[in-house]
């Protein structure tokens, strides 16, 4: 997923929804195995993280520990499963 930041890069590629469009295909691939998408990003990479956020992405306060990206100081969890479905897995 952290890959899709590097759209930002891609002078061609801002503004053509392709960004969004690659990041529904990993969400739709993803959920099939995992009930939640981890990122991570930097902070200084303002417009990746204005994206995760537009895309119901929620900040974590900091990186999960262990996750093996030292350069990144932000984090971003998203549930795939709604919260019905999530509340009978906690069960």
């Amino acid at each position: 997923m952290c890959e899709l930041q590097k759209m930002y890069l891609l002078q061609d590629a801002r503004g053509t929804g392709i960004t969004a469009d690659l990041l529904q295909t990993a969400i739709t691939f993803v959920e099939q195995q995992y009930r939640a998408c981890y990122l991570e990003t930097l902070q200084t990479m303002q417009s990746a993280n204005r994206f995760y956020s537009k895309h119901d992405f929620r900040k974590l306060e900091a990186p999960l520990a262990g996750s093996e990206h030292f350069a990144s100081d932000a984090g971003y969890n998203r549930y795939l499963v709604d919260a019905e479905q999530l509340e009978s897995v906690r069960s």
